[in-house]
C-alpha cells in the first residue's frame, strides 16, 4: 500500500472487506422508511468498498489496487480502464446515497457519504490525469485533490451524522449491518 493511500483516510474506522464485485441493484426512488434506507445505504457502502476499499484502514479494494498498480507500471490503457470501473462504482454508490437520504433521520449522514464518494471520484480523476508525470506525483496530487474535495471531513461528518441519526430515532435505529462492509 502506498503511503499516500494510508493518508487518504488515516482516521477512518473498521476492517477490510473482500472487495469482490457484485451487481449494483437499481436504487429505489427515495427511501421513506428505515428498511428502504438500510437497503440503499448498504448498496452505497458496498459500492464504496468495491471502488476504493476500506476507508477506515485505507485497505485498497482489488479494483483500486489494480488502478494503483497500473499507475506504478505506467500502463495507461489499464489505468484508464480501471478508472472507468472505479468511477462507475462511485456513481452507482452516489445514486444509492441519494435514495437513502430520503429517510429523514439519515439525510445528513447521506450528504456526508455523498461528499466522501465525490472526493474519491476526484482522487481517481486527478491520479488519472497525473499518471504521465509518474506514480509518485499521481499519488501526491490525488491525495491533495481528495483532501481539497473534503474527503477526510466528509468521513468524520458521516460518523458524526450517524451518531445523530441514532439520537434522532431515540436510539432505536442504527446503521444496518451490510454484507462485505465491516463498519458498524
Amino acid at each position: 500500500m502506498a503511503s499516500t493511500d494510508v493518508g487518504v483516510l488515516a482516521a477512518c474506522a473498521g476492517s477490510g472487506g473482500d472487495g469482490s464485485a457484485t451487481s449494483q441493484a437499481t436504487p429505489s426512488p427515495v427511501a421513506s422508511s428505515f428498511e428502504s434506507f438500510a437497503t440503499e445505504q448498504c448498496a452505497a457502502m458496498q459500492a464504496l468498498f468495491r471502488a476504493y476499499g476500506n476507508p477506515d484502514t485505507a485497505g485498497l479494494s482489488p479494483l483500486m489496487r489494480s488502478f494503483t498498480d497500473a499507475i506504478e507500471g505506467g500502463d495507461a490503457v489499464i489505468v484508464a480502464e480501471k478508472a472507468r470501473e472505479i468511477r462507475s462504482e462511485i456513481e452507482g454508490g452516489r445514486a444509492h446515497v441519494r435514495s437513502a437520504g430520503g429517510w429523514a433521520p439519515a439525510a445528513a449522514a447521506m450528504v456526508q457519504l455523498d461528499r466522501l464518494l465525490v472526493a474519491f471520484d476526484r482522487l481517481v480523476e486527478v491520479r488519472l490525469a497525473a499518471m504521465p508525470n509518474g506514480s509518485a506525483i499521481a499519488e501526491r496530487e490525488g491525495q491533495a485533490a481528495f483532501e481539497a474535495a473534503g474527503g477526510v471531513d466528509a468521513w468524520f461528518g458521516w460518523i458524526k451524522s450517524v451518531g445523530e441519526m441514532r439520537t434522532a430515532t431515540g436510539g432505536t435505529r442504527s446503521l444496518p449491518k451490510c454484507e462485505g462492509v465491516p463498519i458498524s
